[in-house]
């Protein structure tokens, strides 16, 4: 129904170019999730699938940091262009991108069972909070924050008040250091 209403709509825009575009985006987005939806039905399947994307974040972490220490900078010269791909070209798409990839890494390390693995994954996560710093992105990086925030809230389960109060620590010293 949605997307008979979309194509309904379209002669009837102000910008049928442009409707038609979003109609396309929207389309290629559902089948995209679709697909994801009925390949990914096992726990290897799913792993795997969060190894890839652990690797093309660390890429985009990467090139973000590079970019950041070169001095490669593109908005208005305070800030990185983002990775040259359709949802990453800007900083804030980025930090957005590499927050998610994060918190399924996340995941990933809580289900680990291998010492190597767990410390494989806390350098990937590592190098994707250091993407998401070097994007300069504020929501980007307040996004992180809660994603660590709750890592620890997740580490620190049963281990006490003294635990809490270093994880409100933590969280408060971030947010000072909060890029501007």
């Amino acid at each position: 129904v949605l997307v008979l209403l979309g194509v309904v709509s379209i002669p009837f825009s102000m910008w049928p170019g442009g409707s038609f575009d979003a109609l396309q985006r929207v389309l290629t987005t559902t089948l995209v999730f679709f697909l994801v939806a009925n390949t990914l039905n096992t726990q290897a399947r799913m792993r795997l699938m969060f190894g890839s994307l652990a690797v093309w974040g660390v890429i985009m972490s990467v090139s973000a940091i590079r970019d950041f220490s070169t001095g490669q900078f593109a908005m208005d010269g305070l800030r990185i262009a983002g990775y040259d791909a359709p949802l990453t070209a800007n900083p804030n798409a980025l930090a957005f991108t590499l927050n998610l990839i994060l918190a399924l890494q996340v995941g990933l390390y809580l289900a680990a069972r291998s010492p190597g693995a767990r410390l494989l994954l806390l350098g990937v996560m590592a190098v994707l909070v250091g993407g998401v710093i070097a994007s300069y992105s504020r929501g980007g990086f307040l996004g992180m924050l809660l994603v660590i925030l709750l890592f620890l809230k997740e580490r620190m389960r049963g281990k006490g008040v003294g635990a809490w109060i270093a994880v409100v620590g933590l969280g408060l010293v971030l947010l000072v250091a909060l890029p501007s």
